[in-house]
């Protein structure tokens, strides 16, 4: 038997394999033309994740009081209430609105103020959250007052929020304060387009009448919608 050293070659070969030839140009502008191709449906992709995401979370809202007042039944603004309170309530202007609750009779203030129309694509409302900036009138000694939030429709009759309490003199003044509905009506853009915000105070009082109500410094809606 030959020994398999004797059949194997003494080297093994040194060539290199021949260099791969460089692109042509046509295949150059064809390379950079899938290249072209990937970053733009790369693109695409993150354009329909981000609307998917705006689908899933919901379109992002935010609206102000505006011209004109709706039914005032005693709080202090002459017909002015949305341009005392349309500031951004981390930056207001220290122009306020309050309601006493009639310290003669005792009882409740409330002022009706429309706020911005609805995006042209708002199919209805999915969240609302108000944020608030109060303070306090005057140093209290044993009266109450609360400040209450609630929306209705422009016809000041259906509500289409519960009512909700936002604040009341036993809270360090003054604040900024953040509610959230926890009912909210959906309805479409003609219910919400001229939709209303009421603002109602309740006064109590103890012995003689203080002058401890609650202001009213700014208002704005936040929320998320669908489209």
């Amino acid at each position: 038997m030959t020994p398999i050293e004797s059949v194997l070659p003494s080297s093994l070969p040194t060539e290199s394999p021949p260099p791969l030839s460089e692109p042509t140009s046509t295949q150059q502008t064809e390379i950079q033309d899938i290249k072209n191709q990937i970053s733009e449906i790369q693109r695409q992709i993150e354009l329909l994740t981000g609307r998917l995401a705006e689908f899933i979370a919901g379109l992002g809202i935010t609206l102000r009081p505006v011209a004109p007042d709706g039914t005032n039944n005693g709080v202090f603004c002459v017909n002015t209430c949305w341009d005392r309170i349309d500031d951004d309530p981390d930056s207001t202007d220290g122009i306020v609105i309050y309601g006493d609750g009639d310290k003669r009779r005792g009882g409740a203030d409330y002022v009706f103020v429309n706020f911005s129309d609805m995006p042209a694509d708002f199919v209805s409302m999915e969240m609302l959250a108000p944020k608030l900036r109060v303070s306090l009138q005057s140093p209290r000694t044993d009266d109450n007052s609360s400040l209450y939030i609630q929306v209705y429709d422009g016809l000041e009759n259906a509500p289409l929020t519960e009512e909700k309490l936002v604040t009341s003199n036993s809270v360090l003044f003054p604040a900024t304060v953040n509610v959230v509905f926890s009912t909210v009506s959906a309805g479409n853009k003609a219910t919400w387009d001229g939709a209303e915000l009421r603002l109602r105070w309740i006064y109590q009082q103890n012995r003689s009448p203080e002058l401890a109500y609650i202001n009213l410094d700014a208002v704005e809606l936040s929320g998320t919608y669908a489209r």
